[in-house]
């Protein structure tokens, strides 16, 4: 089955009822990933601008719409990705990205279980 799936993209669409469904279903899914990914990006991007931590730097992402949306940081966060997306090939990128994400999820259950054992008052 995987040699199948690593040779044969289209397999799942020749076995399903419509053949469409399955491109459909991954192009929603990866638009979907997609737009969560860079908009959580950017709202981190304002967090940082907002709380100075970087200084002038990032003082542009600080700009916000009259509904409060970072449009600023949306921009900054589209052009760092794209930047990124020039740089290589898709499938070394995507090996990179995931290490990353990984990281920040291990650096995030590392801080949750020193709050804990630390008897934070606000945890």
């Amino acid at each position: 089955m995987v040699v199948l799936l690593q040779r044969d993209y289209n397999y799942l669409s020749d076995i399903n009822v419509w053949h469409p469904f399955v491109t459909i279903g991954v192009y929603s899914s990866t638009l979907s990933a997609a737009m969560s990914s860079l908009i959580g990006a950017s709202r981190i991007l304002y967090a940082l601008a907002k709380d100075d931590l970087f200084g002038r730097v990032l003082s542009p992402a600080k700009k916000t719409s009259c509904g409060g949306n970072p449009w600023v940081a949306v921009l900054i966060s589209w052009f760092l990705v794209q930047l990124v997306l020039f740089a290589g090939k898709v499938n070394t990128i995507a090996g990179i990205a995931t290490i990353f994400f990984l990281l920040v999820y291990a650096a995030v259950d590392l801080a949750c279980l020193a709050l804990e054992w630390a008897s934070a008052p606000n945890f």
